[in-house]
């Protein structure tokens, strides 16, 4: 542990301290001193530890690839970082039903992950070997799709809202 996350460190148990208060935290030094707490925390320490690699290693990493994709390819680094970014906000293709749908209307590789999480990296390593000008089309498509479904929903409440305001 460097220095500078010693202090991190120390600035975030300040906060606790701030937001629990003085009380809480003599009620945890007595646990503290208590010969078993050491142990059970440990053990609980080292559990989260595990955990979270377990998470780090089994997450998709897209940002590496981008990173490589900017030196060979500039644009198409731009573009895709962009709509990385449009899809992780859920401006474009909000859940992962569309995001399958949007690649298999496209002929992309199939996205065959559970969560959005996974399948935006699917997603996005699909359309990486396209070209620049199929890929520009790809994304306008995205885009297109999205204010759509977006309209079709609206004029479907007014519809909807309409025929139940109208006279049998």
């Amino acid at each position: 542990m460097t220095d500078r996350d010693e202090l991190e460190l120390l600035n975030q148990i300040v906060k606790l301290y701030l937001k629990f208060g003085p009380e809480a935290f003599e009620t945890l030094a007595d646990r503290i001193s208590s010969p078993t707490f050491a142990t059970t925390l440990a053990a609980i320490m080292r559990a989260t530890a595990q955990s979270g690699r377990a998470n780090v290693k089994a997450r998709p990493n897209i940002n590496r690839e981008l990173e490589r994709l900017k030196e060979l390819e500039p644009e198409k680094h731009a573009l895709l970082e962009s709509f990385t970014s449009d899809l992780r906000a859920r401006r474009i293709l909000p859940n992962v039903r569309d995001i399958r749908r949007f690649a298999a209307e496209n002929g992309l590789q199939p996205v065959t992950a559970e969560s959005r999480e996974q399948a935006i990296p699917q997603l996005i390593r699909g359309l990486m070997p396209s070209s620049m000008a199929e890929l520009k089309k790809l994304l306008l498509r995205a885009k297109q799709t999205q204010n759509y479904e977006s309209n079709l929903s609206q004029w479907s409440e007014i519809i909807t809202k309409g025929m139940s305001r109208s006279p049998s």
